[in-house]
């Protein structure tokens, strides 16, 4: 059984799919198991270009359909778009996990005979299967009734996890890192919001991104910054061009800090702690709710930062002395077994 998925535009909903996706798998795996004619079965995904890297983080086979955001404006310019995917394998079903119409006429416009999605507006037009969803639920849980479609069962959703990833430094364990993602002023220079937090750590090793400039600029701006920092703590500068290397990264992370939705999903994704610092983001319908990463939720209010800083170094300071302290033991063990 082939499937093809329409799947959210924003990198962070995409991410927030796919636990919706793991059951599909899992669902799609067993209907092959039991069919004695066709034992295989495939996922396809159809994303905008923008952070469509950021499904490779997802641990099983998946065939990737990039679409213009140009080509999502009307039923026109989706059924132009449609003519140019190069999918060799007859579709059997597909699913839209949005609201929108645009996103549901897609189905008929690849000639799939199953066409499921959401029945809100004027989708049922163009679905063979239009089934009842909460608006108002999370994101992650609101395509969850479309499975039913498929198997008329009550689905659970899974904790998920992304695929196994390499560090980026190799001395991660020996020389713990934290990563803070640097906000920009006005002028866009970089903000001296985060200099306190380097006058009360030392020894700490941090790592510094800045997902709100362009690549090219990262490296001189940052550099600029660091030179006004107290040398008693280690910094280190990451070129932020690829969500990918990011997941790497934040995944041998103590943890992050960082104004971005996206980056934040990612690294809940990846297992790693967030402190998000939040100007307004409503987490209850688009935080991670079924990933492992754990994520403090810190309100971004005027002249609080104070707040936001104090959090970020005691958790520092313990996970540190934490680690410092498991150390001795981890190697007492390793003398252990070299005897």
């Amino acid at each position: 059984m082939n499937v093809i998925v329409k799947l959210p535009n924003e990198v962070n909903e995409k991410l927030l799919m796919i636990p919706f996706l793991t059951v599909l798998e899992e669902l799609l795996r067993e209907i092959a198991h039991k069919d004695p004619e066709d034992d295989t079965y495939q996922i396809h995904l159809i994303s905008t270009k923008k952070g469509i890297e950021v499904l490779n983080l997802i641990p099983f086979t998946a065939y990737y359909h990039e679409i213009d955001e140009e080509d999502l404006k009307s039923v026109f310019t989706v059924h132009r778009a449609c003519k140019h995917f190069t999918i060799t394998n007859k579709l059997d079903c597909f699913i839209s996990t949005t609201k929108g119409f645009v996103d549901a006429s897609i189905g008929k416009n690849l000639n799939v005979k199953k066409t499921i999605g959401p029945e809100l507006g004027k989708n049922k037009w163009v679905l063979t299967h239009a089934v009842k969803v909460n608006e108002q639920a999370h994101l992650s849980d609101f395509p969850k009734p479309l499975l039913t479609a498929i198997e008329n069962e009550n689905f659970e959703l899974p904790n998920v996890s992304c695929r196994k990833l390499d560090p980026v430094y190799l001395d991660w364990n020996e020389n713990p890192y934290y990563i803070i993602d640097l906000p920009l002023t006005e002028e866009e220079r970089i903000d001296p919001l985060w200099s306190e937090l380097f006058e009360h750590l030392t020894n700490k090793r941090f790592v510094f991104i800045c997902s709100q400039l362009k690549p090219h600029l990262q490296n001189d701006l940052i550099q600029e910054y660091i030179e006004t920092l107290p040398q008693k703590n280690t910094y280190k500068i990451f070129k932020l061009d690829s969500y990918i290397d990011f997941a790497k990264l934040v995944s041998f992370s103590l943890g992050v800090a960082t104004e971005s939705k996206d980056l934040m999903t990612i690294a809940s994704y990846c297992g790693a702690l967030t402190h998000f610092i939040n100007s307004g983001v409503d987490l209850k319908l688009i935080g991670p709710k079924y990933f492992r990463g754990e994520l403090k939720d810190l309100k971004l209010e005027p002249e609080a930062f104070n707040t936001i800083l104090d959090e970020v170094i005691s958790y520092i300071e313990l996970k540190t002395k934490k680690e410092e302290e498991e150390k001795p033991e981890q190697k007492s063990q390793e003398d252990d077994l070299s005897k």
